[in-house]
């Protein structure tokens, strides 16, 4: 499933990419606009939660790789 508010797809890396941008690392002005029509669209509560639920399928993602790398060296993690 794939949802958009106007050309920018709201389940993709780029959204992520655009919040840190925009209201973590540094305020670059196109992606603080973009940021902007995204919580006005959505809320800020519900773009909060589509940047958490990123950054939790990301560490979900980390995990299982940790997992899959033990099983290759044989260690049991």
């Amino acid at each position: 499933m794939q949802a958009r508010i106007g050309k920018q797809r709201l389940f993709d890396e780029s959204i992520l990419q655009i919040w840190l941008n925009a209201e973590q690392y540094h305020t670059d002005e196109t992606n603080a606009h973009a940021w902007s029509e995204i919580e006005r669209v959505l809320s800020s509560e519900n773009t909060r939660a589509l940047v958490i639920t990123q950054i939790n399928s990301k560490v979900r993602a980390i995990n299982s790789l940790r997992q899959l790398v033990g099983l290759v060296i044989g260690r049991k993690v």
